[in-house]
């Protein structure tokens, strides 16, 4: 036992000379005597077929606490869902810069919420924005709700041909909703 406290000491005395602290594990590691094969105990495999369940939890009175195998994420999906949001940063974007320009203020006007639907060809050209209507509108914004809709039409044209958007999905852009709202 003296021969490996003195071990570890020098190792220890080593170690100051170096600054890093993963060099004086390293070091501890490596003065460590190795252990015997023959102390290794490997444990005994468990069959969990026939392994008791808790009685706490019974298939019978606990349904929702015991594993269910994972299910795996549909790749598709996730793509559609990440190409939706290309599509929508793209085209709020460039609707964005033009609507900003023109949007009317005044009090409450923040609330209103102008709701388009756009066709857009294969070219990305604008086709015809149409009205869907307005949220948000009350008795103190009302007079501002035909500005902020004339204003919304006129960024949806203006910012027409859109660009970067992906022609291999074409179906799901060809009729896109957007909504406009004041800041």
């Amino acid at each position: 036992m003296g021969e490996l406290a003195n071990e570890i000491q020098d190792a220890m005395m080593l170690a100051i000379t170096f600054s890093s602290a993963s060099t004086l594990g390293l070091l501890l590691a490596a003065a460590a005597p190795a252990t015997p094969a023959s102390a290794i105990q490997t444990p005994k495999p468990v069959d969990h077929a026939r392994a008791p369940t808790p009685k706490s939890c019974q298939p019978s009175t606990c349904k929702g606490q015991m594993s269910k195998p994972s299910k795996q994420p549909d790749v598709a999906k996730q793509a559609k869902a990440i190409d939706r949001k290309m599509i929508s940063a793209s085209i709020g974007q460039q609707t964005a810069l033009y609507f900003r320009r023109c949007a009317p203020g005044g009090v409450d006007a923040n609330l209103i919420v102008t709701r388009l639907s756009l066709r857009i060809d294969q070219t990305g050209r604008l086709i015809d924005a149409i009205f869907v209507g307005q949220d948000g509108v009350n008795d103190l914004n009302r007079p501002l709700a035909g500005m902020h809709k004339r204003c919304a039409i006129n960024s949806a044209r203006a910012a027409s041909p859109y660009r970067n958007l992906p022609t291999e999905h074409y179906e799901q852009w060809k009729n896109w909703p957007l909504h406009f709202k004041s800041r």
